[in-house]
């Protein structure tokens, strides 16, 4: 086991490699892996068994939102930014970075803004890794399986057969 910095480093790194991880967050866990690495995006996509269905993209900031989607109404970046932290359908630019596997043949993209101190910290982390701006971040459970709750759930259902690497918190 890896513990404290090391942890966020080795998970920030992984992603960065192109690798899934599982990140434990409020409600359980999710799969997580660079939403503009179209290989790691369609890797994910495999082992979930998940073809088509959109994949929701947490994004580091409103800055990266508006390099990726097109906001439409000030309200669309009000609600987004709110303290609820909903995930918002927006357009996708032509131009976005994000990889099309994210929401196959779809113009929109499910998109939320961290809201757990561990999302946080995997954006943004001084050890000198230049880190996306944008991560998959969905349901942290094999296909037809309920979500993972505990860590033992998560290693039991995740750990080697959909992701390399789970980082966990106490928090």
């Amino acid at each position: 086991h890896i513990r404290g910095k090391d942890a966020i480093t080795k998970a920030r790194r992984t992603v960065m490699n192109g690798g899934i991880i599982a990140i434990k967050g409020i409600g359980g866990f999710h799969l997580c892996c660079d939403a503009r690495n179209e290989n790691a995006v369609r890797q994910l996509r495999e082992k979930k068994f998940r073809p088509v269905k959109p994949f929701a993209v947490m994004m580091r900031n409103m800055t990266a939102v508006r390099n990726s989607c097109i906001i439409e109404h000030i309200n669309q970046e009000k609600i987004l930014d709110g303290h609820q932290k909903p995930i918002l359908l927006l357009k996708k630019k032509s131009s976005s970075p994000l990889s099309d596997s994210v929401a196959p043949g779809n113009p929109k993209v499910g998109i939320m803004l961290p809201y757990a101190p561990i999302q946080m910290l995997l954006f943004d982390y001084p050890d000198g890794i230049e880190m996306t701006d944008a991560l998959i971040m969905t349901s942290g459970n094999p296909s037809g399986a309920p979500i993972c709750h505990t860590d033992e759930e998560a290693r039991d259902a995740l750990q080697g057969k959909i992701c390399s690497l789970i980082l966990s918190n106490n928090r």
